[in-house]
């Protein structure tokens, strides 16, 4: 009875060795899996069960292997100047272990394998150095220091122009601040000195007839503005535009300016004509006219 036992179980075993493929063909088919970078050196399973059925069986088994580079491999560090540097990530010969778990299926006279890598199996293994192009570089190599330095000295000169360039900008604008501080003393002091009124549109509105007056004024050369007259001009012309007909102030300079005006309103006698690029009118209406003189230019 025993030995019966024994011949029966034996068959059993025979028939599940049978429907199971074989260690030998799953290391093959998982070798078939691998990338090129990387050759088999070891391999053992463990823990076989059928998930499956006895009709279809389905046999899940625990994979460990170790595997090793065949080249060195790189990884890009960085990007200098359009080229990439790379850093090395495995020696040739560099061997690391891989855990996963291989399903194996039959379809129809033959097994298919699914290969799941654990989670926590995921090494680092890089790309050899052909993936990478013929310019890329290796750091720490003569090429990758060299181009390194020529880099670094590239930005530490254009640092140094960008700073001299802030520098002249804020001396430049110092040097402006102290001119229009230096010229608003100067124009301060015109004011008290002549206790000049600050400059109206047009020439005479402040002025009453048969006096005279000091203003502080910039010329302008304003296309729209409009000037009557020459020498002797209607009070109605544009101030800042009269004293640069008059020759007195170019345009944007500043001055103070003695303005007289006619006792009584004259009909015409205002002639226009082209003078310092201001062309000025003729006037035949009654108007009051007005005469200027400059008492002192105000500097820039």
């Amino acid at each position: 009875m025993n030995r019966l036992m024994i011949m029966l179980s034996c068959l059993l075993l025979a028939a599940c060795s049978a429907s199971a493929p074989s260690d030998a063909d799953i290391r093959t088919a998982f070798e078939q899996e691998l990338p090129g970078l990387v050759q088999l050196q070891d391999f053992e399973l463990a823990n076989r069960r059928n998930v499956g059925s006895d009709e279809s069986p389905a046999w899940m088994e625990r994979i460990t292997a170790r595997v090793a580079v065949r080249e060195a491999t790189y990884d890009i560090d960085t990007v200098l100047d359009g080229k990439r540097i790379l850093k090395p990530v495995r020696s040739a010969g560099d061997s690391f272990p891989v855990y996963a778990t291989v399903r194996a299926s039959r379809s129809g006279d033959r097994w298919e394998y699914r290969f799941i890598e654990d989670a926590s199996s995921k090494p680092v293994v890089g790309h050899p150095r052909s993936d990478f192009g013929p310019d890329a570089l290796i750091a720490g190599s003569p090429e990758a220091k060299a181009l390194q330095a020529r880099i670094a000295q590239e930005k530490e000169k254009a640092r140094i122009e960008e700073e001299a360039r802030l520098a002249a900008e804020a001396a430049e604008r110092k040097q402006k601040e102290e001119a229009e501080a230096a010229k608003r003393k100067r124009i301060e002091a015109a004011v008290a000195k002549y206790h000049a009124a600050f400059a109206t549109p047009a020439l005479g509105k402040m002025v009453d007839p048969g006096t005279k007056q000091y203003f502080l004024v910039t010329a302008t050369f304003n296309a729209r503005d409009r000037v009557w007259g020459t020498d002797s001009y209607d009070c109605s012309s544009s101030f800042a535009k009269t004293v640069v007909h008059a020759g007195l102030l170019k345009p944007d300079e500043t001055g103070v300016v003695e303005v007289s005006a006619s006792p009584k309103q004259q009909r015409g006698g205002f002639l226009g004509s082209p003078r310092h690029g201001v062309n000025s009118e003729n006037q035949t209406s009654y108007a009051y006219a007005c005469t200027v003189r400059l008492l002192e230019r105000i500097s820039n």
